[in-house]
Parts: structure tokens; sequence; C-alpha cells
């Protein structure tokens, strides 16, 4: 009896320590810089799904976009495939960073639906065009 209270102790101790983070090695992006890269690769990606786009095969501009963008922030292929192998490799780090990639997506539609509307209002209705889609 007193082996199996033993036991219990010692797997509730192991059981309920505390998970540190993985640090973050040298060579791989932060997870601010890559929950802002997936969020804005995620509005070049979306650019693609739009049915114009695919219907005048607009891929390979897409692929354009997303090169300049990491162009224009430093970003290399090869860092950012690193940088992605190792958060997919934590369960926890990258739920936690995609969590953060759709509350900054969500905060970014947020703020477009909030000018839209405010831009909408001060528009008379007879100006007022509304698109099929």
């Amino acid at each position: 009896m007193i082996r199996w209270r033993l036991f219990l102790s010692l797997f509730l101790l192991i059981g309920c320590k505390s998970k540190e983070p993985n640090p973050i090695p040298s060579g791989i992006y932060s997870k601010d810089t890559l929950v802002m890269l997936f969020a804005e690769t995620q509005i070049i990606n979306a650019k693609g799904q739009h049915r114009e786009a695919r219907s005048q095969k607009l891929a390979e501009l897409i692929l354009l976009d997303e090169q300049h963008l990491f162009d224009s922030l430093g970003v290399t292929q090869e860092k950012y495939k690193k940088s992605l192998d190792f958060y997919l490799e934590d369960y926890d780090l990258m739920s936690d960073t995609y969590d953060e990639v759709l509350t900054n997506l969500s905060t970014k539609l947020a703020k477009l639906r909030s000018q839209n509307s405010d831009s909408a209002s001060s528009v008379g209705a007879e100006t007022l065009i509304i698109s099929k889609p």
C-alpha cells in the first residue's frame, strides 16, 4: 500500500510539473516574427482564392507577392523553412503561434470592416454602388 502511495505521489509530481517552453535557437525566427509572416502570407494567399484570380491564373503573381514580402523584410526561404520546421515539432508552440495569427487576422479584418462602414456611411446613398459577387 505504501508503494502505491509513493508511486502515485511520484506520478502526480511528474505529471503536474509545468512544462517550460523550448528556447528558440539562433537561426530561427521569433514567435512574433513568424506570427506576422504567417498572417501576411495568409492575406497574400487569400488573393489567389478569389474566383477572378483563379480564372485568370494569377498563381505566379501570388508567389511574386510572397517573395516581395520576404525580400522587403529580409526574410530568406531557408530560414523561414527552418523556422517553420522548428515550430511544427512543438504542437503547443505552433498552436499558440497560429492562435496569435488568427487574432492578428481578425483584428485586421475588423479594422477593414470599420473603415468600410465609416466610408460607406459618409457617402450619399445615390452614389453607393453595390456590385454582385
